[in-house]
């Protein structure tokens, strides 16, 4: 049974006790009251009959002492009679439901009846003179009152021992009461707390063990059989069960994990000392996890990174975020190698956890990457640069006329000679800008001239492609930033812009102050940018379609160059399009805005 069910049971239960227990009350407690009506109306018989009996005797005392004295006591006689009669028209008011005493009443009744009129026959016996009647003395009268009375006194003396009795049954009935209550209470206790117990030992016995058996799962112990039944309890023992075999599978991944993690994984206590380390430090550091417990972090890190090593954990602590930092592990094998760690302070275990990552290797790509860039500035460029300048002269004739196609060729190696440059350029300004070793230069600049100045670099790019530039921006309009490098995105921008708009199709940019940043716009009516690709286009060499490197030229490194300058001023750049409508490239950076007045400046760029 479920437990809601046991305990509707149980509630039942005790409602059927209860309504019994009301029962007998209510029988018990109409006897009583059944017991002290006839109690009362005995009473009242008493009084009544006590009374008849007064008036009896005074009737027969007044007629023996007015007989004595020779008068007639008729007068007082008839009172007394009369006060008689009253008190039996009473009592034949209450008549009793045991017919042996209402025998008895009626016994009496008729028993003071014919006393009294004999009495009254008596006192009828005397003349007004005082003369008795010639039987007036007679014996066999005044035997017949003495008689009368004491077959009355008989039948009284009967009828109190019936009271008598009915008082004892009405006291035994309230004792049988009294002893019937206390039963019933304590039969219905002892019922109640026998069912209670059952009830609570059945719960409580297997709440204990679903408590013991948490206790086993907190200290890694099997835990007991699941509990037979289809109640809650049963459920819940089912259900904890399942969890910890859940948490011990995840237990196991988790600890698989760990142990076949290629970082290296563990914890620290706030004095630096090892707490747990994972296998991993046999492979990547040279130590066995057991050696490194206890020591500190000083007996593995290199001396000169641990000072700020120490003040990336200060940070993790007070941050209570995860911080990365990087430092260097004299390893057991004698070398030294770079680590990546991403350190997380816990408070309720009052250490750090942590994941070290190895970077030797990218350290070393990254040292062969700037190896490569300078092999390009010092080994690439310079040659090139040569090789520009002499067909420049070979163009301008300083080594003689061409013929036509000499000049042809020679025009079309000066331009794959620029494209290199180009490239080699991007390359190098990109590279600056993701290792921060170009600097923001920020100085106080008008905006419509940065954007004239960059129209003026792409004009001529502008008429090969039949576009007109269009600029709108206030005439006043200063801000703080780096000039050259505005102009450098702006001239990425415009080129792509014009590079994929149609004949006879306007270019407008735009710039206006937006939420306290400078908001530079430049819309095209091209083709538009596909939603899925309006994040990636600002990667390297990411384009479009890859056909527009071949139709359209590009290297695909002018959007990345015009995010990381971007970003260099603390800004953020993107687009917005719809396919075949054309698209609108942006960018914002927050800046000082020193002057700026209402009414921009159209001006078209034939």
């Amino acid at each position: 049974m479920k437990l809601v069910q046991k305990g509707l049971l149980c509630i039942l239960v005790t409602l059927l006790l209860e309504g019994s227990c009301a029962g007998i009350l209510l029988v018990l407690h109409n006897q009583a009251q059944q017991g002290a009506q006839r109690v009362s109306r005995s009473k009242d018989r008493i009084s009544v009959e006590d009374s008849a009996m007064a008036g009896v005797l005074d009737l027969t005392l007044c007629t023996v002492s007015g007989l004595a004295a020779g008068k007639s006591p008729k007068a007082k006689a008839q009172e007394f009679a009369g006060r008689i009669s009253e008190d039996l028209y009473k009592l034949k008011q209450m008549p009793s439901k045991d017919q042996e005493q209402q025998k008895k009443i009626e016994e009496f009744e008729n028993a003071v009846t014919e006393l009294v009129n004999l009495e009254l026959r008596l006192c009828d016996a005397v003349n007004d003179d005082g003369l008795e009647l010639p039987y007036i003395g007679s014996t066999l009268i005044r035997g017949e009152v003495r008689k009368r009375v004491d077959k009355l006194i008989q039948i009284k003396r009967s009828l109190q021992e019936m009271e008598s009795k009915e008082k004892l049954s009405s006291a035994d009935s309230e004792s049988l009461s009294f002893y019937a209550v206390a039963s019933v209470v304590v039969v219905n206790m002892i019922l109640l707390l026998a069912l209670a117990f059952v009830f609570l030992r059945g719960i409580g016995a297997r709440l204990s063990r679903i408590v013991a058996n948490a206790h086993r799962f907190s200290k890694n112990e099997p835990l007991a059989d699941p509990l037979k039944g289809k109640d809650e309890i049963a459920e819940l023992d089912r259900s904890f069960h399942e969890m910890a075999d859940i948490v011990k599978a995840a237990t196991q991944k988790q600890r698989a994990m760990i142990e076949n993690a290629v970082d290296v994984i563990c914890s620290v206590n706030e004095f630096g000392a090892f707490t747990a380390v994972s296998p991993a430090a046999v492979k990547s550091w040279g130590f066995p996890p057991e050696t490194l417990i206890g020591k500190t972090l000083a007996d593995v890190l290199e001396p000169d990174k641990l000072s700020t090593f120490h003040e990336a954990l200060t940070n993790a602590r007070k941050s209570q975020e995860t911080v990365s930092a990087e430092n260097r592990v004299v390893t057991g094998y004698g070398t030294i190698r770079d680590m990546l760690w991403s350190v997380q302070w816990s408070e309720s275990d009052a250490s750090f956890f942590c994941v070290v990552h190895d970077i030797s290797e990218r350290k070393a790509i990254d040292r062969l990457k700037q190896d490569f860039v300078n092999m390009i500035s010092h080994d690439l460029r310079t040659p090139l640069t040569a090789i520009g300048l002499t067909i420049e002269m070979l163009l301008s004739g300083v080594f003689g006329e061409l013929n036509a196609k000499g000049f042809s060729r020679v025009t079309s190696a000066a331009e794959s000679t620029q494209r290199l440059l180009d490239l080699i350029n991007q390359l190098l300004d990109l590279e600056k800008l993701e290792a921060g070793k170009m600097e923001v230069d920020r100085a106080p600049h008008m905006v419509l001239s940065l954007l004239d100045k960059s129209c003026d670099s792409v004009r001529a790019f502008a008429e090969q492609h039949d576009v007109k530039l269009q600029v709108n921006c206030s005439e006043t309009l200063q801000a703080v930033l780096d000039g050259p490098r505005i102009v450098q995105v702006l001239v990425n921008l415009i080129s792509n812009a014009c590079k994929f708009s149609p004949e006879n199709s306007t270019v407008t940019v735009s710039a206006r102050v937006l939420d306290n940043q400078l908001a530079v716009m430049v819309k095209d009516e091209g083709r538009g940018v596909p939603v899925e690709l309006r994040d990636s286009i600002f990667d390297r060499f990411k384009q479009v379609e890859r056909a527009d490197e071949l139709q359209k030229g590009g290297t695909g490194l002018g959007l990345a160059i015009c995010k990381a300058i971007v970003e260099a001023h603390g800004g953020v750049i993107g687009v917005d399009s719809e396919a075949g409508k054309g698209s609108t490239f942006w960018f914002k950076i927050p800046t000082e805005i020193l002057s700026e007045k209402t009414g921009d400046r159209a001006n078209i760029h034939a």
